[in-house]
């Protein structure tokens, strides 16, 4: 009896000890996110600032219990900037009580995890993307176990780019939130950790969305840095854009959006660019000083080794086949691709076959065709999204040529806006240097890729690249027939084993330990 009350002391003790833990990290990160709205009233004028407030507390809803202290996301911000330190801690305090288990929780995991043997790896992130699954799965293969702390049950999705839960087959899954992401990631020192650069909020092309991400994760990383029992120089973002590519709202942000992006990477301890060549992290340190342990990696897919039988070019050798993976034919889309829809029409026109593996909803699709000419209906081919990589990759093999339709003229409203000299040379640096998903998974399936023709790092890297400017689609079909097309494919089916994920997977490996205390 004696030794069962002893034992209940011995809980109820830790149990005090953690909800205190709990809630002096929850204050420390309330408090740190006070100094940064602080610091952004400061940047921006008053209607951009109402905005991005608006943005920041939207997306933190589902992670802080903000209707114990406020009607809405908005009115939040306005408590936070007045707050005293005394009404922090007591939000706090309320906020542990309501999720004390699901931080306790996290608490233990992360101290079991923190224990367990080398090649073990945590990825904090809202989602898992569909171009992840070759590089984990490679890893799997070489003997990596992994934790993925994802927010939320992904059921069901009809995008090509997110898995569903059920789809993420390589390692333990748990549902997090912001906090338990924190005490997570406080706990685990001896593994690498890694952040998905917009865990809590997407950027979606836009400045003001930009900056609700850059504040609110350099805030969740400094708050885990601050109440880490020691450092362990693991914490890491996996980063899809080296910068948050923007076109809208431009001119709301002017000067600011280079501090808070500066912040958001001087938090982290490493990066692992994963679309971004060498020459962006070359002007990152020449332009912003920053000098972090980076790796630049690509997300390399992988080649099959059952190929399907190419398409014919016809009786008179002049049928061309496009594949194209990058949703586009929408026109109220990120900016990037609004001018896509003429592209394709364009090809149609010229008697292109155009084969899009994209998904949209059937409302956009059907309402493309219907704006397509009747004769020229017959050259569009819709196919089933495929979410196997290597499935897809051998699917891809049967055509002539892929294709990525972006266009770099929409990001010219950040020359012409923002008065933020450095982000807008970043954004340069961006375009010149970025691989873009698709165009390594046409590489993969053996294709020759169209793509655009200031993308010059990937152009380098893929010689199988047909260079191209938007333009150029009004005379697409003279420009295929110019070409050696077979000579091109020659050597996009030379590079594929070269491009595959396993000739590049122990680079990722040996970066991952790399500098770990």
């Amino acid at each position: 009896m004696i030794e069962r009350e002893r034992n209940l002391n011995i809980v109820l003790e830790k149990s005090k000890k953690d909800q205190q833990y709990f809630a002096n990290t929850i204050f420390i990160f309330l408090k740190g996110l006070k100094e940064a709205l602080q610091k952004l009233e400061k940047s921006v004028d008053p209607l951009a600032y109402s905005l991005i407030v608006s943005k920041i507390f939207h997306a933190l809803q589902n992670h802080l219990d903000i209707s114990l202290f406020s009607n809405s996301p908005e009115s939040y911000g306005t408590f936070l900037l007045t707050a005293t330190d005394q009404e922090l801690f007591s939000v706090s305090n309320n906020i542990t009580l309501q999720k004390y288990e699901e931080l306790e929780k996290f608490k233990q995991l992360g101290e079991v995890f923190n224990q367990s043997r080398p090649k073990k790896c945590a990825l904090i992130s809202s989602l898992f993307g569909t171009t992840w699954t070759p590089t984990f799965q490679a890893l799997k293969e070489n003997g990596w176990d992994f934790l993925f702390c994802i927010h939320g049950d992904i059921e069901e999705t009809e995008t090509y780019a997110v898995l569903t839960t059920k789809e993420i087959n390589l390692g333990k899954i748990e549902f997090s939130s912001l906090l338990s992401d924190i005490i997570f990631m406080a706990v685990v020192t001896n593994h690498p950790v890694l952040i998905n650069g917009e865990s809590y909020h997407g950027a979606g092309w836009d400045a003001m969305d930009a900056v609700a991400v850059y504040l609110i994760h350099s805030v969740v990383i400094n708050t885990t840095q601050s109440i880490r029992i020691k450092n362990g120089n693991n914490l890491t973002y996996l980063l899809y854009d080296g910068l948050k590519p923007i076109i809208k709202n431009c001119s709301k942000i002017k000067e600011s959006l280079s501090e808070f992006y500066l912040d958001y990477l001087s938090a982290i301890d490493r990066i692992i660019f994963n679309s971004n060549d060498t020459g962006f992290g070359d002007f990152l340190e020449n332009a912003y000083g920053l000098r972090k342990p980076r790796l630049h990696f690509m997300r390399y897919s992988v080649f099959s080794r059952n190929p399907k039988k190419k398409l014919g070019f016809g009786k008179d050798n002049d049928e061309f086949h496009v594949v194209c993976i990058t949703t586009c034919l929408s026109k109220d889309m990120d900016g990037a691709r609004d001018l896509a829809p003429d592209l394709i029409r364009s090809f149609l026109n010229q008697k292109i076959h155009f084969h899009y593996y994209a998904c949209e909803s059937q409302t956009v699709v059907s309402n493309f065709i219907q704006s397509v000419p009747l004769q020229d209906r017959k050259f569009f081919h819709v196919h089933s999204i495929n979410r196997n990589q290597e499935e897809l990759v051998r699917d891809l093999s049967q055509y002539h040529i892929g294709i990525n339709p972006s266009d770099y003229l929409p990001f010219g409203k950040v020359h012409c806006y923002l008065n933020d000299r450095r982000y807008q040379d970043g954004m340069t640096k961006y375009w010149e240097s970025t691989y873009p998903t698709s165009a390594l998974v046409y590489a993969a399936a053996g294709l020759p890729v169209i793509l655009p023709t200031g993308m010059y790092d990937c152009r380098k890297f893929l010689p199988s690249v047909i260079p191209f400017t938007f333009s150029e689609h009004y005379h697409i079909r003279e420009l295929l027939s110019k070409i050696d097309l077979k000579e091109y494919s020659q050597k996009a089916s030379e590079l594929k084993t070269s491009i595959s994920i396993e000739c590049h997977i122990n680079q990722l490996e040996s970066f991952l330990y790399e500098g770990i205390k």
